[in-house]
């Protein structure tokens, strides 16, 4: 999951939401509405993304994106600093 974080893409989210409920590797790990950081895998691969997502960002030098993801993936998805 990197490059547009799931929550500003609409069609995104819902195609990962269907993968999640079908069952990656494991069982169910998403609700039937959304994807659910809670969900150890799927907060996982939250994390995962926003942290490739925030090198990209900085690697094109736009360090106010990667902040403001830093940030929403540590409020929204749990993730922690690296």
């Amino acid at each position: 999951m990197e490059g547009v974080p799931p929550h500003r893409d609409a069609a995104l989210r819902q195609e990962l939401v269907g993968l999640y409920q079908r069952g990656l590797d494991k069982p169910v790990a998403a609700p039937r509405s959304g994807l659910d950081p809670s969900c150890p895998l799927v907060r996982q691969h939250l994390c995962a993304g926003s942290t490739e997502a925030i090198a990209v960002d900085l690697r094109i030098e736009r360090p106010d994106l990667a902040e403001q993801l830093r940030v929403s993936a540590g409020r929204d998805f749990g993730c922690s600093e690296k």
